[in-house]
């Protein structure tokens, strides 16, 4: 999987039996190869420009290219188990 500029915030659920996940990742700036297990199973959900998923505490610069954990942001530590 690729990940290409585009300005758009990703929220990526990777689903495994030992080690869900769910992270956000931000617009890059080059395209980006994502690695991907071939057991787990992935979806998302895209949040155009504009749209703000993450805590406004969060400068935008300091994410661009970069992923963060949902649970790091979330009040609920347990969202994997919830998912």
């Amino acid at each position: 999987m690729i990940a290409v500029p585009d300005a758009c915030f990703d929220l990526l659920f990777t689903c495994n039996d030992t080690s869900p996940n769910a992270e956000i990742c931000a617009t890059v700036l080059q395209p980006k190869k994502v690695l991907s297990n071939p057991s787990s199973f992935y979806f998302g959900v895209r949040f155009y420009p504009g749209e703000y998923l993450i805590n406004k505490d969060i400068h935008i610069k300091e994410i661009i290219g970069n992923t963060i954990s949902l649970k790091d942001i979330l009040e609920t530590r347990d969202i994997m188990k919830k998912l």
